[in-house]
Formats: C-alpha cells, sequence, structure tokens
C-alpha cells in the first residue's frame, strides 16, 4: 500500500474512531506499517499529545493541589512532542522536494541540518540522548535522507 493512500486510511480511522477492539488492533497494525516504512510518527504522537493533554485537564479539575512543575513538566513535554511532528513532517517534505529537483538536475543541500546523526557527532552523546537534534526519529530521518543517495559531510 503506498503510504500517502495509507495516512489518510488511518486518518479517516481516527476520525470515525473504533467500534471494537478488532477495529483498533487493525489501526494498530497498519500505524505500525505506515511508521515503519516512513519514518512519520506522526500517529504516535498525536496519540501521547492527546493522552497527556488529558492527564493535564484532570490534574487541573480533579486534582488541583498536584505539583506545580509536574504540571510544567507535561506541558512541556507535550510542546516538545508537537515540535518533533513538525520536525518529522519537515524532513519528510524537504527529502520530498530534494528527490523532486534531484530528478532534474543534481543538488547540494547544504548547512546546518541541526540533527547529530551519529554519537561521534557529539562531544557528549550520552548527555545529549533524546535531546532537539539527537532524538531517534531525527536521526532515522536523517540515515533515510541518506539512504537516498545524499552524502554527510562534516
Amino acid at each position: 500500500m503506498f503510504s500517502e493512500d495509507l495516512y489518510y486510511e488511518l486518518e479517516e480511522m481516527l476520525t470515525l474512531g473504533f467500534k471494537n477492539n478488532v477495529e483498533y488492533e487493525r489501526y494498530i497494525e497498519l500505524k505500525d506499517s505506515y511508521e515503519e516504512e516512513t519514518l512519520d510518527y506522526s500517529f504516535s504522537i498525536r496519540e501521547l499529545t492527546n493522552q497527556l493533554e488529558v492527564i493535564i485537564n484532570a490534574k487541573e479539575n480533579d486534582f488541583p493541589n498536584l505539583d506545580e512543575c509536574l504540571h510544567g513538566e507535561y506541558l512541556y513535554l507535550v510542546n516538545e512532542l508537537k515540535r518533533l511532528d513538525f520536525r518529522l513532517t519537515f524532513e519528510m517534505d524537504i527529502l520530498n522536494y530534494l528527490n523532486k529537483l534531484n530528478s532534474k538536475k543534481p543538488v547540494i543541500y547544504a548547512g546546518d541540518l541541526n540533527v547529530a546523526h551519529q554519537e561521534i557527532d557529539l562531544k557528549n552523546p550520552k548527555a545529549n540522548e533524546n535531546n532537539a537534534g539527537f532524538t531517534i526519529q531525527e536521526r532515522n530521518a536523517f540515515t533515510n535522507l541518506l539512504s537516498q543517495g545524499y552524502i554527510d559531510t562534516f
């Protein structure tokens, strides 16, 4: 199945909702397949951010005495996940654009791409795990770019 078709099928499934576990399990199966094929984790990120927003709203309404720091951490996480979703969408869009240009003439894609592809690209990789620019999703998107024939130089 083409990834664009699968994307719209997943969107439709989310819009219509699930009537039973079989439909939900089918959605999970398709979502996992889509994410593996495209490295686009927007559906998983959307699920997680929605769950976190429910927790935040429940905390505000039902648990007003919980630590304010915890609330701030949830909001930070939701914003980071939304930023990552935007970043991964951008990575897919720019790769499609580069490939379209490359079909007409050779392309040089240069600049600071704000991603450390491998541990050797950072002084302290362990301290930077899951930080912006060194998340597994961003690194996988860069690997995908390289698999299309582009070359990383530093």
